[in-house]
C-alpha cells in the first residue's frame, strides 16, 4: 500500500475502518466512529493553532489511535493498542523520526499528564472533545454496549458514569479554540452526568434498603411490645377471675351436697347401713373436690419470689401482685421508694425485664390454678360417678 499521495491522518482512518471491520463481531462499531469524531475535532484544533506539515499529521494520527483496541474502560497505553500503531507505522511507512512523537503524545492523553508541545495540547483537547459532544448520553449507552459486548459482561451503567465523572474532574483545555467551543457543553453534560449518577445512586440505596428489611426480622416497637404485654396481662387476670370463680362453684355446689348428706345420714342413721355407705362415698368426694377447689383459689406463696438471688425475684412488686409476699408487710416507704427509684434509673431494658418476671410468675400462678381445677373437676366426675353407682347397688339390695 503507497501512502505518497495520501496524507498519514486519512491512511490511519482507513487503516482502523479494516482493522475494525476484520476483528470487531458483527462488523463495524461505535468504538470506529468515535476515533473518527476525534480525528476531526483535532483536524479543527490544530488548524485554529495552524499547524503545519508533520505537526498536523502527528496531531491527528495520535488522536485516531488513543482508543485504537481498547475494550475496557480505563486504559492506558496498552500493549494492544501499541501493537495496532506499530502494525500501523510499518504499513504506511510513518516518518521513523515522528512516530516517537505520536506514541508520546498519546501517552499522555491515556495518563492525564500535563501537555508540554501543541501537538500534545490539540490531542488532548480532540480525545476531551468527547465530554462536549451534543450526543453525550447517547454515546454512553452505545460505550456501555459495545465494550459490556467485547468482554462478554454487564456492567451496570453506574459504573461508566462514575468512570466518566473523573474524566470530568481531571480534564483541561489547553487551547483557546477548545475552551471556547466544548466548556459550555461539557458542563452541560457534567450537570447530565452528576443527576444521573444521584438517580442510579438512590434507586440503588432504596433497593439495598429494601433487600435488607426483608432479610432482616420484623422487631417490635415499644409502643407494640407494651400492648402486647397489656393484652397478655387483661388475658392473665381474666384467667385468673375464671379459676377463682370455677373453684368457688365448685366449693358451693360441693357444700350443699354435703349438708345434703349429713341431714340423709342423720335421718337413716341406725336404719340403713347399706345406704350409708354410698352417702359417705358421695360425701367424701365432694370433701375432697373442696379441697382441691381451696387450693386452686387460696392466694399462691412463693418462695422464690422472696429470695433476692432468684432470677425470678421482682423488686418493683416485692412479689407478684397475685401472690402473697409476707416480706412486704414488714416493708418500709423508703425502702420502697429506694427500690422504685432504683429500677426507674436504669435504661428501659431493665424495665422490661420486671415485665417479664411478672409475666412468668403470673403463668406460672395460673398454671397451679388450672392443675388444681383440673384434679378437683376429675374428682368430682369420677366420685360422683361411683356414688350413683354405689346408690344404685344399694337400692338393689335394699329390694
Amino acid at each position: 500500500m503507497t501512502t505518497e499521495t495520501i496524507p498519514h491522518h486519512v491512511s490511519a482512518g482507513r487503516f482502523l475502518k479494516k482493522y475494525y471491520e476484520e476483528n470487531t463481531v458483527n462488523g463495524l462499531q461505535f468504538s470506529y466512529r468515535l476515533l473518527a469524531s476525534l480525528a476531526t475535532e483535532a483536524e479543527h484544533i490544530a488548524a485554529s493553532l495552524e499547524l503545519r506539515g508533520m505537526d498536523n499529521e502527528n496531531a491527528i494520527v495520535a488522536s485516531w489511535f488513543r482508543y485504537a483496541g481498547v475494550v475496557d474502560l480505563g486504559s492506558g497505553y496498552t500493549e494492544s493498542m501499541k501493537a495496532i500503531l506499530e502494525a500501523y507505522f510499518k504499513e504506511s511507512e510513518y516518518p521513523d523520526t515522528h512516530r516517537e512523537i505520536v506514541e508520546n503524545a498519546i501517552i499522555k492523553v491515556a495518563n492525564n499528564d500535563y501537555a508540554e508541545t501543541l501537538v500534545e495540547e490539540t490531542v488532548s483537547d480532540a480525545v476531551n472533545s468527547q465530554l462536549a459532544d451534543y450526543n453525550f448520553s447517547q454515546n454512553l449507552i452505545s460505550i456501555r454496549e459495545e465494550f459490556n459486548r467485547q468482554n462478554s459482561e454487564d456492567r451496570p451503567e453506574l459504573v461508566y458514569l462514575q468512570y466518566f465523572k473523573s474524566l470530568f474532574i481531571k480534564t483541561r483545555y489547553y487551547t483557546s479554540y477548545a475552551a471556547e467551543k466544548y466548556s459550555r457543553l461539557k458542563q452541560k453534560n457534567f450537570e447530565f452526568l452528576e443527576n444521573r449518577i444521584s438517580k442510579l445512586e438512590e434507586d440503588k440505596n432504596k433497593k439495598e434498603k429494601t433487600k435488607s428489611k426483608a432479610d432482616e426480622p420484623v422487631l417490635l416497637s415499644n409502643k407494640e411490645t407494651e400492648d402486647l404485654f397489656k393484652i397478655a396481662f387483661r388475658n392473665y387476670n381474666h384467667l385468673i377471675s375464671v379459676a377463682d370463680s370455677k373453684a368457688s362453684l365448685l366449693m358451693r355446689v360441693n357444700s350443699i351436697i354435703i349438708s345434703i348428706i349429713i341431714a340423709f345420714l342423720i335421718g337413716k342413721a341406725g336404719k340403713s347401713l347399706t345406704a350409708i355407705w354410698p352417702a359417705i362415698i358421695l360425701m367424701t368426694v365432694c370433701m375432697i373436690t373442696i379441697l382441691f377447689a381451696i387450693l386452686a383459689s387460696r392466694p399462691q406463696n412463693n418462695s422464690i419470689l422472696e429470695d433476692k438471688k432468684s432470677h425470678s425475684y421482682q423488686r418493683f412488686y416485692f412479689g407478684s401482685f397475685d401472690m402473697v409476699d409476707s416480706s412486704f408487710l414488714n416493708a418500709s416507704w423508703e425502702d420502697y421508694l429506694k427500690q422504685l427509684t432504683e429500677l426507674f434509673s436504669m435504661p428501659k431494658e431493665n424495665v422490661y425485664l420486671e415485665v417479664y418476671k411478672e409475666s412468668y410468675n403470673v403463668r406460672k400462678v395460673l398454671a397451679k390454678k388450672f392443675n388444681y381445677l383440673s384434679i378437683a373437676y376429675w374428682v368430682f366426675l369420677v366420685g360422683i360417678l361411683i356414688s350413683v353407682i354405689a346408690f344404685v347397688i344399694a337400692i338393689y339390695r335394699m329390694g
